[in-house]
């Protein structure tokens, strides 16, 4: 790992520097990436489409042995093989890590504006533990209801407390998504 590492910080101090020993904070954690294969960071910086960080698409591009290519899906498509994921778990994988930032958001702000909170986030954690994490509109009414038995749920009044359920039920659903790739689990620990 240490060889590759090295290699990796060598090739970007050529490629951005003209300098093997030319690699920086920057390039130091780059090449990190690329080593332990941590897809979500080396496509921050290189899953654009041409012309944005040409020169890191062209060191990770003879780091791994391929021709450099020009279009996002091409990158992209690169950093999965490398990395070992199928494209369908990349697609899951950003499913889960958008709707995980959204209700970090949502939390957030409803933190700073309702000092009891709390009261909203367990009645949604019971809601969950009651099987009840499917979010439904009957009679203009919204409810969180039970997949099975959609006559059972909780209703949900006001309109903060609808937004925040949706977020809930989207990142519940996709964290169950995520949890069914054992690839994703095994490059996301924490999430389980």
């Amino acid at each position: 790992m240490m060889e590759d590492l090295e290699k990796m910080k060598r090739l970007l101090g050529v490629h951005l520097y003209g300098d093997v020993n030319g690699c920086t904070d920057f390039g130091d954690s780059f090449a990190k990436s690329v080593v332990t294969k941590n897809y979500r960071a080396i496509l921050e910086v290189i899953g654009f489409a041409y012309k944005w960080n040409e020169k890191s698409k062209a060191a990770f591009c003879e780091f791994i042995g391929k021709p450099v290519v020009k279009t996002k899906k091409g990158m992209v498509n690169y950093v999965l093989e490398w990395c070992g994921l199928s494209y369908d778990d990349y697609l899951v994988s950003e499913e889960y890590f958008k709707a995980k930032n959204s209700l970090d958001n949502i939390t957030e702000r409803l933190k700073e504006k309702y000092p009891d909170f709390e009261k909203l986030e367990l009645y949604i954690k019971k809601c969950f533990e009651d099987n009840c994490v499917e979010f439904r509109v009957i009679n203009r009414k919204s409810y969180l209801v039970t997949p099975d038995q959609p006559s059972y749920g909780y209703h949900l009044k006001s309109r903060d407390v609808i937004d925040f359920a949706k977020i809930s039920s989207n990142e519940y659903f996709a964290k169950k998504k995520f949890l069914e790739s054992s690839k994703l689990v095994e490059l996301h620990p924490s999430v389980a």
